[in-house]
């Protein structure tokens, strides 16, 4: 769980430094959040694999690094969905301004993270 809390505090910093080379619309929200969650994706498979699930042998590598992809696309669709829902549906742009679109990412992260890691532990680590 701690590797996942330093990349969710990590990716919602980085969408924040991306943000700053976009406009601030609706469809570069999304992508900024799936560009980041992609590059933490790749980061937090490597620190999960070295620190968290070092039990996987080296034979199973390969195998776990596809789980990993499918399980990290499928919440980042998760994430990006909820963050939008966050920010302009449930008015985190207006509640939280001028950082609504940080809180809104950070909440869909941190509620996100815990299924993320979950569904990892069960079926990209599991235990031998």
């Amino acid at each position: 769980m701690l590797v996942g809390a330093i990349m969710a505090i990590a990716s919602v910093a980085g969408r924040e430094l991306l943000a700053l080379l976009f406009p601030d619309t609706r469809p570069f929200y999304l992508a900024t959040i799936l560009i980041v969650y992609g590059v933490g994706t790749f980061l937090g498979f490597r620190l999960q694999e070295t620190f968290t699930f070092s039990r996987v042998p080296a034979t199973n590598r390969h195998a776990s690094l596809i789980g990993f992809y499918a399980v990290a696309v499928s919440v980042g669709i998760l994430t990006a969905a909820l963050a939008y829902f966050f920010r302009y549906d449930l008015g985190f742009e207006n509640i939280f301004a001028p950082m609504g679109a940080a809180a809104a990412y950070a909440c869909s992260t941190l509620i996100t993270s815990v299924a993320s890691y979950s569904l990892s532990a069960r079926f990209v680590f599991p235990r031998q």
